[in-house]
């Protein structure tokens, strides 16, 4: 969202489709405008993945703690563990 940036550099940047940017762009515009800093206010994180494992493991390096979960892992269960991690 930063004035001058192309989506396709930044999608080569870290390793995502500028497909992928693009919609994020455009589900973030459709958002009703929040404050900066509102409890709700959307947030990105840095991701980074180290090395491709087969055990179905997501780690999670936060400040103040790290999440680590095992196994097969979708959407709704990731979104419970992060909401708890709050």
């Amino acid at each position: 969202m930063v004035e001058g940036a192309v989506i396709g550099e930044v999608a080569e940047r870290y390793g995502v489709r500028a497909a992928l940017i693009g919609s994020w762009r455009r589900q973030l515009e459709r958002q009703p405008v929040r404050a900066a800093g509102a409890k709700n206010a959307p947030q990105f994180a840095a991701v980074r993945v180290d090395r491709v494992s087969t055990e179905g493991v997501i780690e999670i390096d936060l400040e103040s703690r790290c999440i680590r979960v095992r196994g097969i892992v979708d959407a709704a269960m990731l979104r419970e563990v992060l909401a708890a991690a709050r």
